[in-house]
């Protein structure tokens, strides 16, 4: 599957909606013409907030849905993936969504800076 087609812009879209529906900043128009990214998460942690990213990556037979989050190092979101069909009704795709958002949530929760902030929040 190529990027950019007009079968990837309007799944990306879709995507998108669902996204910012879920709490997450969804990227702007421009740049999500110009890039694979969809959108982005921050979380508070220990050493500061930290970004989390959702991008919509072409694949042979189909698009992939897939997560970035530094943490010591490497991609705690390296692991978590989300295969996408154009062709996928609206209420699949808004449960799937969902299932992904709170699989990377889980991920993110389970880094070290964001365990020690969980654990021992700064008070105000």
């Amino acid at each position: 599957m190529t990027t950019f087609t007009p079968e990837y812009i309007t799944t990306k879209s879709r995507i998108a909606e669902h996204l910012g529906a879920a709490g997450w900043s969804v990227a702007s128009p421009r740049d999500r013409e110009v890039s694979c990214m969809i959108a982005q998460k921050e979380y508070q942690t220990a050493v500061g907030g930290k970004t989390a990213t959702i991008s919509l990556e072409p694949w042979t037979t189909c698009l992939m849905l897939v997560s970035d989050y530094q943490s010591e190092g490497s991609n705690a979101l390296s692991t978590n993936s989300l295969m996408v069909k154009p062709e996928i009704d609206d209420s699949t795709l808004a449960a799937a969504i969902g299932k992904y958002t709170a699989s990377v949530d889980k991920a993110v929760d389970g880094t070290y800076a964001r365990r020690l902030h969980l654990q021992f929040p700064k008070s105000a």
